[in-house]
């Protein structure tokens, strides 16, 4: 399970969930606050997530990236 609560300095933001180095999600708000609550299905092996977050006001952040490993 992903949980991401952000709350921006600006009313637009775009928040981006990265998978391996890859966009996995895309989520947009006017109202300065994203809330997702998703599931993730995952195969055997090595993966990270990270949050980079793009607002109107043309700042940027991005939170430290997550590691999780699945064995058999």
């Amino acid at each position: 399970l992903i949980n991401y609560y952000v709350i921006g300095k600006s009313a637009n933001l775009k928040v981006f969930l990265i998978k391996n180095n890859e966009e996995y999600r895309i989520d947009e708000t006017v109202n300065g606050v994203v809330e997702v609550n998703i599931e993730d299905t995952l195969s055997i092996g090595e993966k990270f997530y990270y949050l980079r977050v793009v607002q109107d006001n043309g700042e940027r952040a991005w939170s430290t990236p997550i590691w999780v490993t699945v064995s058999e």
